[in-house]
């Protein structure tokens, strides 16, 4: 495949800059105009080395800011000067002596293989406000859109890590909840996933971007394309705006478990009450309700809703309370049963890592250690392989990525 794109990812002028921090720490803050110029150009250096070979580029004076050189061999400029990346071939920099701009017209490169280890480098290393200053940056430089550069670029289970990942957190559950609407199955739970694991104001920027990305809204399409009791579960929910304090009135809490045993016990799973409790009451509410159910009538609710195994309603309200008051181990049964069936799910194992990396991976880390006595790290190397598995363990967080 020959292609710029990488190339573009270097040269952009800005994300140049944000090149060289790539050997930095994950989730390091964006470089600023006053970088130091030793940083810079060591930056730029391994910036070079990381190409293709080209004799153009290994012919460029650019010197390392611990050469030693002998100021003698030239008149006209110092070790310093000769160390500084604003006077290399190529380098332009601002009025603050910070490198803005890199071009290398004159250097004879042609288009280049993408460069995966590149993007996973650039882009997996980069929180969210980052990435979307990459893609504007990009976008400006270039007048494309990164994400359809990527899209042609780019295969299979890598391609859609890379581009979830990039998407900014509310157009990717626009995205994400539009997918699962389009391809609704009653075992789908994507839309319940959505609609409660996320906070409030999460939840109506992805409405908000589901407007702005496909001219219509989520309700309307959830509505259209679910029927019987899961449109009357999921509807609410995509729709709520949820109390975000950790206030809790406890004789409610205590009113409403007992109410909740009363429609279970007569199995009326689909009762407007629990749809209602479920759909409106606070996280912390909804939690000490529970803990209160558990108290007085001696199970775990999802215990309880687990009459009939194979009742897929049952198992989206059991994903629904789940999500609700223990995201991290709704997500770590997610990420055990993609990993761990026969023919491992990418699609829900790339969508868990791209939506938890930089919410709860941690805890859900810690869950799937303790759950499967493996930690996720090494289960994902057992079932990936190449630039796709380098990027999830890039997201994950691990230590070698």
């Amino acid at each position: 495949m020959t292609s710029l794109t990488s190339a573009k990812l270097c040269f952009l002028p800005y994300c140049l800059v944000i090149f060289l921090y790539v050997s930095s720490p994950n989730w390091v803050a964006f470089p600023s105009a006053t970088s130091t110029s030793d940083i810079e150009a060591k930056a730029l250096l391994k910036w070079k080395a990381s190409l293709f070979p080209n004799k153009a580029l290994n012919s460029l004076t650019w010197y390392p800011p611990t050469h030693n050189i002998n100021a003698t061999n030239s008149s006209s400029s110092s070790p310093k000067q000769k160390t500084c990346p604003c006077t290399w071939t190529g380098v332009s920099c601002n009025a603050a002596g910070s490198v803005s701009k890199l071009n290398l017209s004159t250097c004879g490169i042609q288009g280049w293989g993408t460069n995966e280890d590149l993007i996973i480098s650039i882009l997996g290393h980069r929180n969210a406000a980052q990435r979307k200053v990459i893609r504007q940056t990009y976008a400006e430089a270039y007048g494309e859109d990164l994400l359809k550069e990527l899209e042609k670029e780019l295969t299979s289970d890598f391609e859609r890590s890379i581009l979830l990942w990039t998407l900014d957190p509310a157009e990717r559950d626009a995205f994400l909840a539009n997918e699962a609407t389009k391809k609704w199955t009653k075992s789908n739970q994507v839309l319940a996933e959505i609609a409660c694991s996320r906070s409030s104001h999460e939840l109506l920027m992805a409405r908000q971007a589901y407007h702005s990305r496909y001219k219509k809204s989520l309700e309307e399409d959830v509505a259209h394309h679910t029927t019987g009791d899961f449109r009357k579960l999921l509807a609410p929910l995509v729709s709520s705006y949820r109390y975000e304090g950790d206030e809790v009135n406890l004789t409610l809490a205590k009113s409403e478990a007992k109410l909740l045993h009363e429609k279970i016990s007569d199995k009326a799973y689909n009762d407007e009450d629990i749809i209602r409790i479920l759909a409106t009451r606070s996280k912390a509410q909804i939690n000490a309700t529970l803990n209160h159910y558990k108290n007085e009538f001696g199970n775990d609710i999802n215990k309880d809703l687990k009459a009939d195994p194979k009742d897929e309603y049952l198992a989206i309200l059991r994903a629904t309370i789940k999500c609700l008051v223990r995201p991290e181990k709704y997500f770590e049964k997610s990420l055990r049963l993609a990993i761990n069936k026969r023919g491992t799910d990418e699609g829900a194992l790339s969508r868990v890592v791209t939506t938890r990396a930089e919410v709860d991976m941690k805890l859900i880390k810690e869950q799937y250690h303790k759950r499967n006595s493996v930690t996720l790290d090494q289960a994902i190397k057992k079932d990936t392989i190449g630039d796709y598995e380098k990027m999830l363990l890039a997201l994950v967080g691990h230590e070698d990525a």
